[in-house]
């Protein structure tokens, strides 16, 4: 297990509207990096509809097998927060 660290900013942009970045990663043996920027709309108190784009790599070397993937491209989504 090793540790991540991570940072998430958020701009309001009006009342409705926000600007999301983050990032987190780890530099151990095994690398990670996660990104992501994304526009969100307020549709309820509780409930924000999102489009972004993110980026992830995952480099994993192991005894039997070594992965080194890197994944990246738009996205949208619900989030709800309680």
């Amino acid at each position: 297990m090793d540790p991540v660290l991570g940072i998430r900013l958020c701009w309001a942009l009006a009342e409705r509207h926000a600007m999301t970045v983050w990032m987190m990663g780890s530099d151990s043996d095994d690398v990670t990096v996660d990104a992501m920027a994304s526009y969100g709309y307020r549709v309820t108190e509780h409930a924000w509809l999102r489009v972004g784009y993110r980026y992830m790599t995952l480099r994993q070397v192991g005894r039997r097998f070594d992965v080194d993937i890197a994944v990246s491209g738009p996205g949208i989504g619900l989030e709800a927060r309680f």
